[in-house]
């Protein structure tokens, strides 16, 4: 497995891998409408603007087998003044789900922000009904901070959002 900082050349993977995964993990969350349209248009559009006007304060990173791009994660370090970076994306191709990819770019991330941030913490946003990313998280030593709502792309009913947070990035920093 080799680890990169994503470059606008993977504009097109990033966007389909969060697209499958969003249509894999959200069905019965987003509307079936949302996720059976053109979800892969959606998502390169964010991606065409974060790679190539990127925030000063982000970060991108790729997990690559035989140079294809199987995972990835999006941060913004220190968006928060209290609870530091924000970790806005984390995805890994199902196959490679369980293989450490995830957790191994949490730590990058954790390093990155020991190294360069002025908050030494970090968060993140989890749908409640995503059990699994939970329990991941929670294995990782985040821990429930809060729950609001969020409206759901294509949706008209909210959903409940869980903020995880890592008051210590001593667990991530661990896997590094």
């Amino acid at each position: 497995m080799n680890y990169r900082v994503a470059t606008s050349n993977d504009i097109d993977a990033i966007a389909q891998l969060h697209a499958n995964s969003w249509r894999r993990n959200y069905r019965g969350i987003f509307s079936d409408q949302y996720l059976d349209g053109d979800l892969y248009a959606d998502r390169a559009a964010v991606w065409q603007k974060r790679l190539t006007h990127a925030e000063p304060n982000q970060i991108v990173l790729v997990a690559e087998s035989n140079e294809s791009v199987v995972g990835f994660v999006c941060a913004y370090l220190d968006k928060s003044p209290t609870q530091g970076t924000f970790v806005d994306n984390l995805h890994v191709e199902a196959v490679y789900s369980g293989k450490g990819i995830g957790s191994k770019l949490l730590s990058m991330v954790a390093v990155l922000i020991s190294e360069r941030g002025n908050v030494k913490r970090m968060h993140l946003e989890v749908l409640e009904d995503n059990k699994a990313a939970i329990r991941f998280y929670e294995r990782l030593g985040g821990s429930h901070y809060s729950t609001g709502s969020w409206l759901p792309p294509g949706s008209t009913e909210e959903v409940n959002d869980c903020v995880y947070v890592w008051n210590s990035l001593a667990p991530l920093l661990t896997n590094h």
